[in-house]
């Protein structure tokens, strides 16, 4: 398929959702009309695609990420280890008499002070969250969308641009992070706390502000089921299908329900 019938098979598209959004009677949220998985899908690509400045995951993962491997936030962690004919470190003597008596006299042990470098913090486990999240994301976009468009309207990229590369940037990204040593150190922590939100912001390392911003984005998309706030995203990226199929339809009236801007 050239060029030229692509662009056609997008503006037909496009002209499509609009119908479908300024229709009177097409019908109202589609979201209850899909399974959860299908629900999941569409938060994640909406979750996933959005351009807006500070909440944009496509910036965060390619270039942000990088950043934070560079600079990952650490602990200070006291820990004391046992020698035996060397030191490391500062002796501590009254830990170190006790160990050359503990058993039968050995004046060849030491006891030492030193300091590992813990990341397992909570900026980090926010971190570590996230990603897992854009990962589960990118798992569950469906093909209809990946092969698909994205409409931008309204940003300094303003246009139409295909789906697949954004989300194959990610994903390269994302996969790459996650054989980090410094982050499979880090716990995965069950659910967010307001103390991992705080950390983040008040961390010396700006980036993990971005971190708990994408953090508040996706709380809407995916914990708070909001989507007035998903409907927001549409009129900055509106991901589509990019040609018309049935399951194609689901998407197209989902976007046009968006741009109308009804909310649950």
């Amino acid at each position: 398929m050239d060029k030229a019938q692509i662009e056609s098979d997008e503006i037909k598209i496009l002209r499509r959702v609009i119908g479908w959004a300024m229709s009177p009677g097409s019908p109202r949220k589609v979201w209850e009309r899909v399974d959860p998985e299908t629900r999941f899908a569409m938060r994640s690509a909406y979750f996933l695609l959005d351009h807006d400045p500070g909440r944009d995951v496509e910036s965060f993962v390619t270039i942000t990420l990088e950043r934070l491997m560079q600079s990952v936030s650490r602990v200070n962690e006291p820990l004391q280890v046992e020698y035996q004919g060397q030191v490391r470190g500062r002796v501590i003597w009254p830990a170190t008499f006790k160990a050359r008596y503990r058993e039968d006299f050995d004046p060849s042990r030491y006891v030492c002070r030193q300091t590992q470098r813990e990341c397992d913090t909570p900026e980090n486990q926010l971190l570590k969250f996230m990603i897992e999240r854009i990962y589960e994301s990118l798992r569950a976009i469906p093909e209809v969308i990946r092969n698909g468009f994205i409409c931008f309207p309204v940003s300094a990229a303003a246009g139409l641009w295909p789906s697949a590369e954004r989300l194959g940037r990610m994903e390269l990204s994302v996969r790459n992070v996650q054989k980090h040593s410094r982050l499979r150190a880090v716990t995965l922590p069950a659910h967010i706390t307001e103390t991992h939100l705080l950390k983040a912001e008040m961390s010396p390392v700006k980036d993990y502000a971005e971190v708990a911003g994408l953090y508040q984005g996706y709380a809407r998309c995916f914990l708070q089921r909001d989507w007035r706030h998903t409907s927001r995203i549409a009129r900055r990226a509106l991901p589509l299908p990019a040609d018309l199929t049935a399951e194609s339809e689901t998407w197209i009236e989902l976007g046009a329900e968006l741009i109308r801007g009804s909310g649950e």
